[in-house]
């Protein structure tokens, strides 16, 4: 399921979905460096704005690994796609 269909199901439900655009983030992975594709990922977390959600979502499969990296430091669930 993709964005367009998640927020198509929310509507109506009170749930909100923002996506956040880590730019760096797969280009970090791509040259293999995944301490740094991870330390972008929970830098993310830490925007201002994402203090206010109830959860996070890791929704692409590349992410996944980042899951306890952005779990230090979130102030919320976070939730990847492989394992939810």
């Amino acid at each position: 399921m993709g964005e367009a269909e998640f927020q198509a199901e929310a509507e109506g439900s009170g749930a909100t979905i923002t996506s956040f655009f880590v730019p760096d983030a797969m280009e970090a992975l791509r040259r293999g460096d995944a301490a740094a594709h991870d330390a972008l990922l929970a830098e993310a977390a830490q925007r201002p704005e994402a203090r206010e959600f109830d959860a996070l979502m890791l929704a692409q499969f590349s992410m996944a690994r980042a899951r306890d990296a952005v779990a230090a430091v979130a102030a919320c669930p976070v939730l990847t796609s492989p394992h939810s």
